[in-house]
């Protein structure tokens, strides 16, 4: 069995979404590699491109929550 020295991405997320989001970007600039921070976080692959994405676009405002409003009709 693996033991896991990191927390859960999730668990980080759920107390601070931008503490969460600022680990995984600097995961990823130590290590280079999204699958590798993906494991260490237990998260997909997608969130953490996304996360990446999203700071090398547009720094720490990147990182915050964007919030999707829908019209109902």
């Amino acid at each position: 069995m693996r033991e896991y020295i990191y927390p859960i991405y999730y668990e980080i997320y759920k107390g601070s979404a931008i503490l969460a989001k600022k680990a995984i970007v600097k995961a990823y600039e130590e290590m280079g590699s999204i699958s590798e921070v993906s494991r260490l976080y237990r998260s997909t692959r997608k969130t953490v491109r996304k996360v990446v994405r999203r700071w090398q676009e547009a720094g720490e405002e990147g990182l915050k929550d964007r919030w999707r409003w829908r019209r109902w009709l």
